[in-house]
């Protein structure tokens, strides 16, 4: 479920730490709109609050995917 936003905005590097991923998975992501985000001048801008959401939806689908496994 969508959230409001919150937090602080991250760069597509900042991003990419925060989730564990590669820089260039980030961009993939916002390429093909998984991640909202803000273009500013020196790139884009992803809130923490979006990062979080992402975070909640790969452990949903872990958890379904248990519960279906089992």
């Amino acid at each position: 479920m969508a959230r409001e936003l919150y937090g602080p905005l991250f760069s597509a590097k900042e991003s990419a730490k925060y989730l564990g991923i590669g820089r260039n998975r980030v961009y993939e992501m916002i390429n093909a709109d998984e991640l909202p985000h803000i273009r500013d001048k020196n790139g884009s801008l992803i809130a923490k609050s979006v990062l979080d959401d992402y975070i909640e939806k790969l452990y949903e689908k872990e958890k379904r995917h248990c519960a279906n496994s089992t």
